[in-house]
């Protein structure tokens, strides 16, 4: 089992971040949340650094398609694991994002399923490009849906799978041994150990819990 985590377990830039993670994580994923030139100088300064110490995957830009873009085109040479899109913003705009993001970076460029039903309407417009998919399970708790109807939906598209427990509809929360046994069945039933796993906590202690738990399972 391939299992990752944020790179927002501190307070600080990703490289700080990385050398916590890296000797223990078998990939991080860099929030990069927006694209601006403070992002940009940190990045130029970090990124040979991070790749040198650790494998990463991306979470690309939530505020604005254009700095999605941006950023995609920045990473396109620097051979990210995945690269994680939300679902939003103006739908013809989206697509375009989509198709040059596949242009560049081929089938790492994933959708994201979140909190709410975006992901289905955005998908629509999309999928004749076959997108791939990093499947949200904590999201889909949260929205009480069932993690294995949406696997038997999209299995062959997806590539990576964020983890994090669900208290009601809360997420990104520690989850507790059941919540765990039940995600690790369902993996188990239903992956090759190849996709990878991304803990979506932003304590290191609870992210280390539930790293340990699934790297023992």
């Amino acid at each position: 089992m391939i299992v990752g985590m944020t790179s927002w377990q501190k307070p600080g830039t990703y490289l700080e971040n990385v050398e916590i993670l890296h000797e223990f994580a078998d990939f991080i994923e860099l929030l990069v949340y927006t694209w601006d030139d403070t992002t940009k100088e940190t990045l130029d300064k970090e990124i040979e650094k991070i790749q040198k110490k650790s494998k990463y995957s991306v979470h690309l830009p939530t505020d604005t398609l254009e700095n999605c873009k941006k950023a995609i085109e920045y990473f396109s040479d620097k051979d990210p694991y995945r690269l994680t899109i939300h679902p939003f913003g103006d739908k013809e705009e989206f697509r375009e994002v989509i198709e040059k993001g596949i242009e560049l970076v081929g089938e790492k460029l994933c959708l994201e399923n979140l909190e709410n039903d975006a992901f289905y309407d955005f998908y629509e417009i999309v999928k004749d490009l076959e997108v791939s998919i990093t499947m949200d399970y904590g999201h889909l708790l949260m929205v009480k849906e069932n993690p294995q109807k949406f696997y038997e939906r999209y299995s062959e598209q997806i590539k990576e799978i964020h983890y994090h427990g669900v208290v009601e509809t809360k997420g990104h929360v520690l989850p507790g041994e059941r919540q765990l046994n039940d995600f690790i069945k369902f993996y188990d039933n239903n992956f090759e150990k190849n996709v990878p796993i991304c803990i979506e906590l932003f304590e290191l202690k609870d992210t280390k819990k539930v790293f340990e738990r699934l790297k023992r399972r």
